[in-house]
């Protein structure tokens, strides 16, 4: 499934609440073929030449009585998904549960895969008839959809966390506290119980306060739910230090959050905000009631939140972060946005829609696997029991490591950075770091376990630093010269995504060396041996070769690795093998008893 339509209510890089959705379009964009969006309105956008924008035409619209806008919407909506129809495989519907019920009858007659993403805590009966209908639900935690449902798929929220990246110095040039709050101007955000809370703070404190609501108005409740917040503002003598800073692009946020020295959010409805994580994203300390961000905060929850609708414990909140120091409240603030790097990156997000919408594999946590796998059978000596508890295994060991060093090392290999992705115990690190002793090497693992053997294995060796984290997630500050891999890309079932991640963490002109499974399907079949979810995640050496292509790299080349001479489990026979054969390209007649290879590739300069 490589086309895709997305319904949602706004295309507008310029939006104060939905200009976020202009950059999962343009990443969706980058995992799908064709993107089809259907929208109500559209504004300002900068997409790739592979999406095709559609308004239904509220923008034209919008002042035209209630019941023709609805008849010209429903026409044009109807139109548009079914004169489309050969250009999509799937239906992605943002947070508009309607649209599936509308759609949903006609895409079950056309064979489309439908799926719905929605977090936030109404749940009324238009999301209960659109849960039946669609084949997949996506939110971003359990307080987001709160329906008993085998369908949902919780995915975190997506926050691009490069852009929110506080690149403002944390050295204060004024005594100067600065608030920010970010949302929607309406009841469900309990602006009431900031200014209480601000009110009572002691005068010392009131007066280095400055602080800002970021939002808009959308309906004449709304407007009057404004008009008496500032009543009261006025009444507690409060108009100097609270400003309405009306609604914000949400591609010009990160710099009004990175001027801030506290974000927080009194909202009431128990649906993760997002605004709170692009605070987080952005290293800046949140105060919330919000019960969603209990488990997203772990063991920050207690210092960061309070009781719903509670003026005293959010004052006595605040003043304990005007009190707390600059280098204290700057460390919070970096631990919070590792929180939301590792759960709510917007790479993750896409990833895991993406692969949902395909039918890749999910996640097959690998990571707990082995993490067991080594304090059990490998009996924490993985290296011995992989590659020299027999003598296949100590064959396929010296394949290997004479490939490598005749291969990848032989013309003297240079480099100053070093990634290498599920480095094991460290047994093919050993290699680079006596070819290059001096070289930053970064070990990024999903096992924690295999990390430990590697950190014992290579201690005392070179300039290290060991990663815990799923790759697509790893988001470095820096590039790379070097990408090493063995046997481990085929855990990952995303693999245009790993390409892509490789070529963002490559410098230009730098290498890639990919060691992987070959896969041989059928001959184990055959064999009667059964082919666990574990091991199906292998890719052809065709497939892996068009892949880097299609992503730009160059000087693509294929060899083989370690071999096997089916039927015999000989050690004699698969040595007697790669002498024949080592050292050749990849090819019809050396593919045969290839039970690995290399694929090695460069960035273009």
């Amino acid at each position: 499934m490589s086309r895709l339509l997305i319904i949602t209510q706004k295309v507008d890089i310029n939006d104060g609440v939905l200009g976020f959705f202009h950059e999962w379009i343009r990443r969706f964009a980058e995992r799908f073929d064709k993107v089809t969006v259907i929208c109500l309105k559209k504004g300002e956008y900068n997409l790739p030449p592979n999406v095709k924008v559609l308004s239904l035409g509220k923008e034209t619209y919008g002042h035209y009585p209630a019941v023709v806008r609805r008849a010209l919407f429903f026409k044009k909506f109807y139109s548009y998904i079914r004169r489309e129809r050969n250009n999509y495989d799937a239906v992605f519907v943002h947070m508009n549960p309607k649209y599936v019920v509308l759609g949903a009858p006609l895409w079950k007659i056309w064979d489309k895969k439908i799926s719905l993403w929605y977090a936030h805590g109404h749940v009324g009966p238009t999301l209960q008839l659109a849960d039946k209908m669609t084949d997949i639900a996506f939110t971003s935690t359990p307080e987001g959809y709160r329906l008993k449902s085998d369908k949902l798929v919780i995915v975190g929220q997506g926050i691009d966390t490069e852009k929110f990246k506080n690149q403002n110095s944390k050295i204060k040039i004024d005594d100067r506290f600065r608030i920010i709050s970010v949302g929607r101007i309406t009841a469900s955000k309990d602006y009431g119980t900031l200014i209480q809370a601000l009110s009572v703070l002691g005068k010392d404190l009131r007066d280095k306060l400055e602080v800002s609501i970021v939002g808009d108005t959308w309906t004449d409740k709304d407007t009057a739910y404004l008009s008496g917040l500032k009543d009261r503002i006025a009444e507690k003598g409060l108009s100097g230090t609270i400003k309405f800073s009306g609604p914000i692009a949400n591609k010009d946020l990160p710099g009004f959050l990175q001027s801030a020295d506290l974000f927080v959010n009194m909202g009431l409805t128990g649906s993760l905000d997002k605004a709170i994580l692009e605070a987080m994203a952005s290293g800046l300390p949140v105060l919330t009631c919000n019960e969603a961000l209990k488990n997203v905060l772990g063991l920050y929850a207690d210092k960061l939140m309070y009781p719903k609708e509670d003026s005293g414990k959010l004052s006595e909140k605040i003043s304990l972060m005007m009190k707390m120091g600059g280098r204290e409240r700057a460390s919070l603030g970096a631990g919070l946005r590792d929180i939301v790097i590792r759960d709510h990156n917007i790479d993750g997000l896409i990833g895991k829609i993406s692969n949902s919408i395909k039918g890749v594999p999910a996640n097959l946590n690998v990571g707990d696997i082995y993490n067991r796998q080594i304090k059990g059978k490998f009996e924490g000596n993985y290296e011995y029991h992989r590659w020299k508890s027999s003598p296949v295994k100590r064959a396929g060991y010296e394949m290997t490591r004479s490939l490598i060093r005749g291969n990848i090392l032989k013309s003297g290999l240079g480099f100053r950075d070093y990634l290498e992705v599920g480095p094991g115990p460290g047994t093919w690190t050993k290699m680079f770091l006596e070819a290059s002793p001096k070289a930053n090497f970064d070990l990024v693992d999903i096992s924690s376990e295999m990390l430990n053997l590697a950190k014992q294995n290579l201690a005392g060796h070179g300039n290290l630093r060991y990663i815990e984290t799923d790759f697509l997630r790893f988001n470095p500050d820096k590039k790379y010269d070097i990408f090493f891999s063995s046997r481990a890309i085929e855990y990952m079932p995303d693999k245009d995504g790993l390409v892509k991640k490789i070529s963002d963490l490559l410098r230009p002109g730098g290498r890639g060396f990919v060691i992987t499974k070959n896969p041989k399907y059928l001959r184990s079949k055959l064999a009667g041996r059964h082919i666990s979810e574990f091991h199906k995640g292998q890719i052809s050496p065709e497939t892996f070769r068009a892949l880097l292509i299609g992503n730009g790299f160059k000087d693509v080349e294929i060899y083989p690795v370690t071999f096997v001479f089916p039927v015999f489990n000989s050690a004699f026979m698969n040595r007697t093998v790669s002498g024949i054969f080592s050292y050749q390209k990849l090819n019809t007649l050396n593919n045969f008893f290839a039970e690995s290879y290399l694929i090695r590739f460069k960035k273009p300069n």
